[in-house]
């Protein structure tokens, strides 16, 4: 007979009891408080893992609960009776700082990787499955967030603007079809002289840019660049990234309303994701 001495709750209440749970030498366990208790086989019985030295509970079938400090016994019980579980080499490895030191340069290293490697790999491998159309339609909303957070309205004169376009609509004749080319003029402000690229193939160019320019050589060369990011969905490609750590920070910290904040911020990441230097 092996005895357990700890607290009775009865499912009814909250109220603890001091009581012994008892296991005799066929693996039926009862508890003294109650004479009248049946006895019940370790398998019909909830076993909280062990957690360091937290205390145990013990859920019996018919409601009540018992809850014990002495951890060693409990795992004594399983082991005896063939109800050892992997737990026991889990408090193991978590009594010894050296175990738990490895563990975290582990968790570590392998997070890095995931960030550094994983993810980025994942990200363009989803981003080439999805089709031109599917681009084309993600990014909906981000050249308003565009206009309204960073550009004004161009002040190029209508001939530039014919010229340059000109020069790009015989640019997308022969990239990737599907996409929604266009080219768009706006004034630059905060951003100055530059170019950027929409998932949905839209490419904006600031006057500053165009004034910038020695010759229409040097903005179609920029075009051409754009128009590459476009057809690689480079955008996408850091948009799913940006997603997806974000997405593991709601898993860590359990904060399930992000995920709303996320999908509403999607056309944002879209526009303000910078390219790495490798897609560059």
């Amino acid at each position: 007979m092996i005895e357990i001495p700890g607290q009775c709750f009865d499912g009814a209440s909250s109220a603890a009891t001091p009581a012994v749970l008892r296991v005799d030498e066929a693996g039926l366990v009862t508890l003294d408080i109650w004479p009248g208790h049946l006895p019940h086989a370790l398998s019909d019985l909830e076993i909280s893992e062990r957690v360091g030295n937290i205390p145990r509970l013990i859920r019996f079938p018919d409601g009540a609960q018992f809850r014990t400090a002495q951890n060693d016994q409990v795992d004594q019980v399983l082991a005896r009776f063939g109800h050892a579980r992997g737990s026991r080499w889990v408090h193991r490895l978590e009594s010894h700082l050296r175990y738990v030191a490895i563990a975290v340069v582990v968790m570590v290293i392998a997070s890095f990787g995931l960030v550094k490697y994983g993810i980025p790999y994942f990200a363009k491998v989803a981003a080439q499955t999805v089709s031109a159309q599917t681009a084309a339609s993600i990014d909906d909303g981000a050249m308003q967030v565009l206009d309204k957070a960073f550009f004004a309205p161009s002040k190029l004169d209508p001939a530039t603007q014919a010229r340059l376009r000109a020069r790009f609509d015989r640019m997308t004749t022969v990239a990737e079809p599907g996409f929604k080319y266009e080219l768009l003029f706006r004034a630059g402000g905060p951003i100055g002289a530059n170019a950027l690229a929409l998932a949905s193939g839209t490419i904006v160019m600031t006057d500053e840019m165009v004034q910038a320019a020695k010759n229409d050589e040097e903005l179609v060369s920029v075009l051409a660049h754009e128009i590459g990011h476009v057809v690689h969905r480079h955008s996408l490609r850091r948009a799913f990234q940006s997603s997806v750590v974000a997405l593991l920070g709601v898993m860590l910290t359990g904060d399930v309303s992000s995920v709303a904040q996320i999908v509403a911020a999607l056309p944002v990441i879209l526009v303000e994701a910078q390219y790495s230097q490798n897609l560059e």
